[in-house]
């Protein structure tokens, strides 16, 4: 009637048999195989073709692609445990506390702080956190200078001008670009100092798991309470954004 199609074995337990409950059932057990399956039919046409193509036999390629599927699964799994670490590690920061701190306040789609006093910046540029096992020691220490460094300067606002992200894998031992920003919004959130960033190309390389929309999209997340990111600006670019700065009589100082 509303020009979809519908069939499978579920349909025919639901509709035809009237059993609902069999067809949700089917449903729900069939999930786990579905995976299995199509993975199986994958690495299977993969191997007729490199057979066809190169004479190669099809327990080779199938060996070499158990291989490489056991190995980044395993890479996966130890990334996976050391973000839980750092993520552990970056919660024994504190707060920093800024002796007359400003509010930054929504207006028109841009944010704005007020004040008659000097503003004070601190630009962070090429973070390159690489959120693998490879970089864990160097990612380490770029969390301790930030850190310190906030600590030291208590800035009114931080502002990094690009490539947070480093997921080079063999430098950072990880494609997944996004545990580096998780670290880095975790981290900012722990210092309780207003902060917001732009891209540079290492935060969505071609072969990184999310690109530029993905990434913009992490960082524009209500739960961020100290984040000014917007990714609906009115400059060009994704996530490029106006903070404006104005004094008591209501003129932007910078």
């Amino acid at each position: 009637e509303d020009g979809s199609v519908g069939g499978g074995a579920m349909y025919y337990l639901a509709k035809g048999l009237k059993q609902k409950w069999l067809g949700i059932l089917f449903s729900v057990l069939v999930i786990p195989f579905a995976f299995v399956i199509s993975a199986v039919v994958d690495t299977n046409t993969i191997a007729l073709a490199v057979e066809n193509e190169f004479a190669i036999p099809t327990w080779i390629t199938g060996i070499v692609l158990a291989s490489l599927l056991l190995v980044f699964g395993l890479f996966a799994a130890i990334n996976q445990i050391g973000e839980k670490q750092m993520n552990a590690y970056i919660d024994t920061f504190s707060a920093v506390e800024v002796e007359d701190a400003l509010t930054p306040v929504l207006e028109d789609g841009e944010y704005f702080f007020t004040t008659d006093r000097d503003f004070k910046v601190m630009q962070l540029t090429d973070v390159h956190l690489g959120g693998g096992f490879l970089s864990r020691n160097e990612d380490k220490m770029t969390i301790n200078a930030i850190a310190a460094m906030v600590q030291e300067e208590k800035p009114d606002l931080i502002i990094v001008t690009g490539d947070t992200s480093f997921a080079v894998p063999y430098i950072s031992g990880t494609i997944n670009n996004a545990i580096a920003h998780r670290m880095f919004m975790r981290l900012m959130e722990r210092l309780e100092i207003s902060w917001t960033v732009v891209f540079g190309n290492h935060d969505s390389e071609s072969y990184n798991y999310y690109n530029r929309v993905a990434v913009s999209k992490m960082y524009d997340d209500e739960s961020l309470e100290h984040c000014l990111f917007l990714p609906d600006g009115d400059l060009s670019g994704e996530g490029n954004h106006v903070i404006n700065v104005k004094n008591s009589l209501g003129l932007i100082t910078e």
